[in-house]
């Protein structure tokens, strides 16, 4: 699965997902696209729906259903709904070899404790892992990842921190999409997640800190940026929307942030004109204006770019800017 976002060539943006399955020669290509992020977020679990639902083998080979797909039950796409059945992998190209199945599957559990998550974190558990883990997918972006929020006490949410982690209302999140929030707990090299529905998925805690579920892409720590500080001019798409940074800790907007910051949390935000002074900490961006509005963003940058002033790209709220002078 790929994507994009795209110049509808009305002054408008498509956002725009594209998977294709592919079997010997038989093919069956899907699109999925909307005119906004909000509409393209909202609507997203049900194209990861249909696409774990695909297969193009004949019906008398196709595979028999598993009682929940693993990559939906780490990503958080499925709740109530039935589980779709696990779709073939795609062909291997020639003389590289198909990835093996998965070792197990997922099993009923019971009640994972999810109703009761807060926004307060609780007491450190043996071996719990904190920050944003990120699971880079088949397509390049921010926008096509998969994200973590691990915190010590045993929580885990699997999705993208609206607005940074800076300010985060885990328990806001939770009990609005109880699908994506779990319990985990660590035992030596596991890390094992039951999800609101009460199955269990187990992962492996690898030398480099990072986590491997069956399924779905390796998940790796990722830095938290903070106290860093930028120069120079990051555009998105086109010049009228572009921001500038100054090593000063000061910022001018260009007309980026009218695309990249005004919704964010399923919230609305009117973007003051111009610019003012600016804070990356943990994964967050907190733009400050003279007359006291404050926005707060999620923020990423590379994992080699991290310690750089002037990292070739960045990324508000998922929405990727590049480095232009």
């Amino acid at each position: 699965m790929t994507g994009g976002v795209f110049d509808d060539g009305a002054g408008g943006a498509l956002f725009v997902a594209f998977y294709a399955q592919r079997q010997g020669a038989r093919a069956q290509p899907v699109l999925y696209v909307a005119r906004d992020r909000p509409s393209y977020e909202r609507h997203a679990p049900a194209f990861q729906y249909l696409v774990a639902s695909l297969s193009i083998l004949p019906r008398d080979q196709q595979p028999p259903a598993r009682a929940v797909a693993l990559e939906d039950a780490v990503a958080g796409t499925l709740a109530a709904a039935p589980p779709p059945p696990a779709a073939p992998s795609p062909s291997a190209a020639p003389g590289v070899a198909a990835p093996a199945p998965p070792p197990a599957e997922a099993k009923a559990v019971g009640p994972s404790g999810v109703e009761d998550i807060g926004d307060e974190v609780g007491p450190r558990i043996p071996g719990g892992l904190d920050g944003l883990y990120i699971g880079p997918s088949i397509g390049i972006s921010f926008e096509s990842h998969r994200y973590a929020i691990f915190y010590a006490d045993g929580v885990v949410g699997f999705e993208h921190p609206a607005g940074g982690l800076d300010g985060f209302d885990r328990g806001r999140a939770a009990r609005k999409h109880p699908d994506a929030w779990s319990r985990y707990r660590v035992e030596g090299k596991r890390v094992i997640v039951t999800k609101y529905y009460g199955t269990q998925i187990v992962g492996q805690l690898l030398e480099d800190g990072s986590v491997r579920f069956s399924g779905i892409a390796l998940l790796l720590p990722w830095p938290k940026a903070t106290g860093l500080l930028l120069e120079g001019t990051y555009q998105y798409g086109s010049e009228d929307r572009s921001i500038t940074f100054r090593r000063d800790g000061t910022f001018m907007d260009h007309g980026a942030l009218r695309v990249v910051a005004d919704f964010v949390d399923d919230t609305f935000r009117e973007v003051p004109p111009g610019g003012g002074t600016y804070r990356i900490s943990n994964n967050t961006l907190w733009l400050t204006y003279p007359d006291g509005t404050v926005l707060r963003n999620s923020f990423l940058v590379a994992q080699e770019d991290v310690n750089r002033t002037r990292p070739d790209l960045i990324a508000i709220n998922t929405y990727e800017l590049d480095l232009v002078r």
